[in-house]
């Protein structure tokens, strides 16, 4: 996970950002709320803080809804093409881990410079 999270840090800015994207997608854009994504994030070594800054980002950015409910608020996911770029964020993700247990020396991870 660690050269994951530096290629991510190098390419997108805060890691924590695109696991917490990913998180929502694999629950199929159910509402959260925020301790629950700072626990499922905790335990793959993020910070509490972290998830919330970038719950908050979301939110700014247009991605979620905030709705109350007593003393928790629910975070839901707003339809947003963004999203579509988080999927694919996680699969080019998946498909650089696939690329890095295959051989060096297969066709299917070597990238042609010619045209």
């Amino acid at each position: 996970m660690r050269e994951k999270s530096e290629l991510i840090k190098r390419l997108f800015g805060r890691p924590v950002r695109i696991y917490l994207t990913l998180w929502i997608l694999e629950r199929e854009y159910q509402p959260f709320y925020l301790l629950e994504a700072q626990t499922a994030l905790q335990t793959s070594g993020h910070a509490m803080s972290a998830v919330r800054a970038e719950v908050h980002t979301l939110l700014d950015c247009g991605l979620l809804a905030e709705t109350p409910d007593g003393n928790r608020r629910y975070y839901t996911p707003i339809r947003s093409p963004w999203w579509g770029v988080f999927e694919h964020i996680g699969t080019a993700l998946t498909l650089s881990d696939e690329a890095a247990t295959a051989s060096p020396s297969t066709p299917e991870t070597a990238i042609s410079t010619t045209a």
